[in-house]
């Protein structure tokens, strides 16, 4: 049977994935907005030296470029993690804090079986999730041309998760307690932390 710091502990998890899927989402957005303040480079022309090259470049330099694509990972790698199979390799003694897991530990064939009726709304997301961390961001397939790009509907997979919480919460008088993911919330905040920065930037 699902225990209470197992719950809390997934829901933890979806929390972060969204706050940093938030994050990025954000961040991505501003930058586009402000690109071509943020790349005006300080004196165009030929450069005889790195340190030369290094002050005349844009603004930031190479901060942003680097920062908004690491954001992208790391939203895109955790949600991977929270629909992982519920065992590494089927070993039971290996268990993973995925939905597929928590589904498990419900122990309530017919419960889970509708459960997975949700998620199965976005087997297609999920796919290319998967299949975009387990050939390029795990590991950098030699055969893998990147031409198969991440669906839409990260946004309403999340909502999905938070419908399963809350339906996992009331269905178990022990877990009443457990946490929230709070979406509106967590999204709410991010925008505003983002904006203060490039508020900063713009100024």
């Amino acid at each position: 049977m699902i225990e209470k710091k197992q719950l809390d502990e997934f829901t933890h998890n979806v929390n972060q994935a969204y706050q940093q899927f938030c994050v990025w989402m954000y961040s991505n957005n501003y930058y586009v907005k402000y690109q071509r303040k943020i790349n005006k480079k300080v004196r165009q022309g030929l450069y005889f030296s790195n340190d030369e090259c290094i002050e005349n470049s844009c603004q930031y330099k190479n901060f942003f470029n680097i920062a908004i694509v690491s954001l992208l990972h790391s939203w895109i790698l955790s949600v991977a993690r929270l629909i992982d199979p519920p065992y590494f390799q089927k070993d039971t003694n290996k268990p993973r804090l995925s939905i597929y897991y928590i589904l498990k530990l419900l122990e309530d064939s017919i419960f889970e079986k509708d459960l997975n009726s949700e998620l199965n709304k976005h087997k297609v997301f999920i796919e290319s999730i998967k299949t975009y961390r387990d050939n390029f961001l795990a590991h950098k397939s030699a055969n893998y041309s990147g031409d198969k790009k991440i669906d839409k509907g990260v946004e309403k997979f999340f909502q999905t998760l938070d419908y399963l919480i809350k339906k996992i919460k009331n269905k178990y008088p022990h877990l009443k307690e457990c946490n929230d993911i709070n979406l509106i919330f967590t999204e709410k905040l991010s925008e505003a932390g983002v904006k203060e920065v490039f508020e900063k930037i713009k100024s």
